[in-house]
C-alpha cells in the first residue's frame, strides 16, 4: 500500500496519542490542491488550499486595551505633535510580524511606520502624529498577525480634543459703578485635554468699556467705565488651539450708582438687592430743638445738630436686609423750657446719635450733649456751658467711617443775655451773652447724592433784652435762626431746622422792656436722614 492514491476502509479506526501527522513543508513547498491541509513550517500554522488562496488555521488575536505613551494623552492624539504618535496595546496571542493599522471614520486608514510585538500580550505600534485629522474621529485600531487573522477595537481614538469652557455660558458676574476696579468675574477660560496653547479673543459683542481680554489666560481686567444707567454687555470668546476653535456667549453688567435716601422720621427695614455686598453710608441723626427764654428778658439758646457719619464702605449679605431708623427732630421747646433732645439714625449697627437740646434762661443753664452739643442758655444767673459732642468716638469697631460733632457754645453772664449757638457737624455754636450772637455752628457737605449738600448745622441762639436784640444766625446746612427781642416787629419764637439736614433749631427771644411778653419759644430740630449708596 506503498503506492496508494485512495485509502478507503470502512471502519478503520485512529488510536495512540500522538495525534495524526499531515505533509509538512515551507511556504516555497506547498503544491496547489484544492482540500489540501498541510502544516507550514514558516508560520507554525496547518493551512488549507480553497482552490485560489491558501488559509491559515489559526485563532485570531484580541486587543484589550491601547494606550497612547507619545504623541498624546490616554486615546487621544494630538496630531500637532512633532514626530511619531506611540501606542502600547494589551490583548492576547500578537505574534511576531503583526501590523497595526488605524480606521478612521470616513474608512481611510493609517498605518503603523512600525510594530514590535513585546509578547504575545503587549504591542507597541509607531505611526506620525500628522497622519491623523480631527474632522475623521473617531479612529478604530487593528492588529493583523502573519496569518491573516486580526483583531479589532472599534471607535477608540480621538484627536486633538476641542477646548472646554471652564464656565457656563450667560453672566460672568456683576461691577458695581462705585466699585469699577475691584470686581470678581467667573472664569472665561476654557481647558485643552491635549494640553495644546489655547489663544483667547472677542469675536462677536463687546466687553464693557474699560476693561480687556488677556488672550493668553482669558483674564478679564482694568476699570469699567462709568454708566449713567445699569448696561449689560453681551459678548462671544472664542478659545482657540492650532486644531481647534470653540466659542461661548458671556456677559457682564455694569450697575450704575443707585441713591436711595430714606427721610420718613422712624424705622424700617432696607433689603439688600442680590449681589450687592457693600454700600456707602451717609447717615444724619435727628437735630435738637432751641431752647426756650424765661419768661423775661434772657434768650434760649440753639439746638445742637444730629451727628454726622459717613462709611465709604459698609459690608452687606447680598438678598438679606438691614434694619435702619430715620431720626426725627426734637421738639420746640415751650417756655421755660430745654429744646428736645434729636433721635438718633442708624444703618445696622452705624449710629448717628441725635442732637442735644439748647438751654432756657435764666442763667446757669447748660446745653444738653448729643451728636452736636446745645447751646447754653442765657441769663444773669451765672454762665453756662454748651453741651459736649457725642458723636466722635461712637460706632467703634466700624470700619471705613468718618465722623463728625462739635460742642455748643456757652454763656458768659454778661448782659444782654443771648442765648448760645447749638454745635454744628463743622464747628462748634458760638457763645452768647454780652451782647454778643450765639451763632450756629457750620455744617458740613457731602456729594454722596451727586450734589454738594451741607447737613447738620447748628440752631442759632435767642435775642435778648433789655435792648431789643436780633437773634443769631444758624449755622449752614440749615440750622434755625435765634428768635428776635421784639419791637414794633420782629418774631420771638426762634424757627425750626431743616428737615432731613439734623440741624438744630433755634433758641427762643427774651422780653423787651415796654413790650407784653412774648411767646419766645425755641425752634423744633429738623429730621435726619439715611442715604445708602451702592
Amino acid at each position: 500500500m506503498s503506492n496508494l492514491d485512495d485509502f478507503k476502509n470502512k471502519n478503520t479506526v485512529f488510536t495512540g496519542t500522538i495525534g495524526e501527522r499531515v505533509s509538512v513543508g515551507t511556504t516555497a513547498q506547498r503544491v496547489d490542491t484544492t482540500g489540501a491541509i498541510r502544516f507550514n513550517s514558516n508560520t507554525n500554522l496547518l493551512e488549507y488550499y480553497t482552490g485560489t488562496d491558501w488559509k491559515p488555521i489559526d485563532t485570531p488575536p484580541s486587543i484589550t486595551s491601547a494606550t497612547l505613551t507619545a504623541g498624546g494623552t490616554g486615546q487621544v492624539i494630538d496630531s500637532g505633535a512633532s514626530g511619531n504618535i506611540s501606542v502600547t496595546l494589551t490583548g492576547t496571542l500578537f505574534a511576531t510580524g503583526a501590523t497595526v493599522k488605524w480606521t478612521a471614520n470616513d474608512g481611510s486608514q493609517v498605518s503603523a511606520s512600525s510594530t514590535t510585538v513585546n509578547s504575545s500580550v503587549e504591542a507597541v505600534a509607531v505611526a506620525p502624529a500628522s497622519s491623523f485629522a480631527n474632522a475623521k474621529e473617531p479612529y478604530d485600531i487593528t492588529i493583523t498577525n502573519p496569518s491573516g487573522l486580526s483583531g479589532l477595537i472599534e471607535d477608540y481614538f480621538n484627536v486633538d480634543q476641542s477646548p472646554v469652557f471652564n464656565t457656563a455660558a450667560g453672566t460672568l458676574g456683576n461691577i458695581l459703578n462705585s466699585n469699577r476696579s475691584g470686581y470678581s468675574l467667573a472664569s472665561a477660560a476654557a481647558t485643552d485635554a491635549d494640553g495644546d496653547t489655547i489663544t483667547y479673543s472677542i469675536s462677536a459683542g463687546s466687553l464693557p468699556g474699560g476693561l480687556s481680554l488677556n488672550t493668553s489666560t482669558a483674564a478679564i481686567t482694568g476699570t469699567a467705565d462709568a454708566v449713567g444707567t445699569t448696561t449689560t454687555s453681551t459678548f462671544t470668546v472664542s478659545a482657540a488651539t492650532s486644531d481647534a476653535t470653540v466659542t461661548r456667549e458671556f456677559s457682564i453688567t455694569v450697575f450704575a450708582e443707585t441713591i436711595t435716601q430714606l427721610t420718613s422720621s422712624g424705622t424700617g427695614t432696607f433689603n439688600v438687592p442680590t449681589g450687592l455686598s457693600s454700600v456707602e453710608l451717609l447717615i444724619i441723626g435727628g437735630g435738637a430743638g432751641g431752647g426756650s427764654n424765661n419768661s423775661g428778658t434772657d434768650g434760649g439758646a440753639g439746638g445742637g445738630a444730629g451727628g454726622w457719619v459717613s462709611v465709604s464702605s459698609y459690608p452687606v449679605t447680598p438678598g438679606g436686609s438691614v434694619p435702619y431708623q430715620v431720626g426725627a427732630g426734637g421738639a420746640a421747646a415751650p417756655m421755660v423750657s430745654y429744646g428736645g433732645d434729636g433721635t438718633p439714625s442708624y444703618f445696622g449697627p452705624v449710629t448717628a446719635n441725635g442732637g442735644g437740646g439748647g438751654a432756657h434762661g435764666p442763667g446757669g443753664r447748660n446745653g444738653n450733649p448729643g451728636g452736636s452739643g446745645g447751646g447754653a442758655g442765657g441769663g444773669g444767673g451765672g454762665g453756662g456751658s454748651g453741651g459736649s459732642a457725642t458723636q466722635p468716638g461712637a460706632n467703634p469697631g466700624i470700619p471705613n467711617v468718618t465722623q463728625y460733632g462739635n460742642g455748643g457754645g456757652s454763656n458768659n453772664n454778661s448782659p444782654p443775655y443771648t442765648g448760645g449757638g447749638g454745635g454744628g457737624a463743622g464747628g462748634g455754636g458760638s457763645s452768647g451773652g454780652g451782647g454778643s450772637n450765639g451763632a450756629g455752628g457750620s455744617g458740613r457737605s457731602s456729594s454722596i447724592t451727586g450734589s454738594s449738600i451741607t447737613y447738620a448745622g447748628g440752631g442759632g441762639g435767642g435775642g435778648a433784652g433789655p435792648s431789643t436784640t436780633n437773634g443769631a444766625n444758624g449755622g449752614s446746612g440749615g440750622g434755625g435762626h435765634g428768635g428776635r427781642a421784639p419791637s414794633n416787629s420782629g418774631t420771638p419764637a426762634g424757627s425750626a431746622g431743616s428737615s432731613n439736614r439734623g440741624s438744630g433749631g433755634g433758641g427762643g427771644a427774651g422780653q423787651a422792656p415796654g413790650w407784653p411778653m412774648p411767646p419766645g419759644a425755641g425752634g423744633a430740630g429738623g429730621s435726619g436722614i439715611v442715604i445708602v449708596k451702592f
